[in-house]
């Protein structure tokens, strides 16, 4: 269903440091379909890292979001600590805020808290309106003792 999800990765709880020395300066990616973004570092969040942005995208047809988690490293190429996947066919209208578990080369590395809503496109709002109301007509009409050939 078209429309806009918020997502707000909020904290996470890894099981492993991508360092040896020092804490991990952690950021999170959002892939979904060809969108993606890239948050603010949180600097020295080690294994318990922290965020308060929200990303914005448009939903057309997509099923699934990838949200990866990321150690920035100056000198070097940064490191993947984990990556979760959120199955967009439970996101609705309501807010939604879920533990996801992280994984790294098909191995547990920690969990994502992550707040989502989905706002359906008014489009889509009006066509789901509309049903019920259709339906509820109809029951209207079985009900009527108008012959049904003189009803719209």
């Amino acid at each position: 269903m078209p429309g806009t999800l918020s997502i707000r990765p909020i904290e996470a709880r890894l099981t492993h440091n991508t360092r040896i020395l020092g804490s991990m300066d952690t950021y999170y990616q959002v892939l979904m379909g060809y969108q993606s973004f890239r948050s603010k570092l949180c600097l020295k969040g080690g294994k318990n890292p922290h965020w308060d942005s929200v990303v914005t995208l448009k939903k057309s047809d997509e099923n699934v979001l990838y949200i990866e988690l990321k150690d920035h490293r100056t000198a070097t190429t940064d490191k993947t600590i984990g990556v979760c996947q959120v199955d967009l066919d439970n996101v609705r209208e309501n807010e939604k805020l879920e533990w996801y578990p992280l994984y790294f080369e098909e191995k547990p590395a920690g969990e994502l808290l992550v707040n989502m809503v989905f706002s359906p496109d008014e489009s889509e709002k009006s066509n789901e309106k509309s049903e019920p109301q259709k339906e509820e007509l109809s029951k209207v009409k079985e009900g009527c003792s108008i012959p049904k050939d003189k009803y719209v």
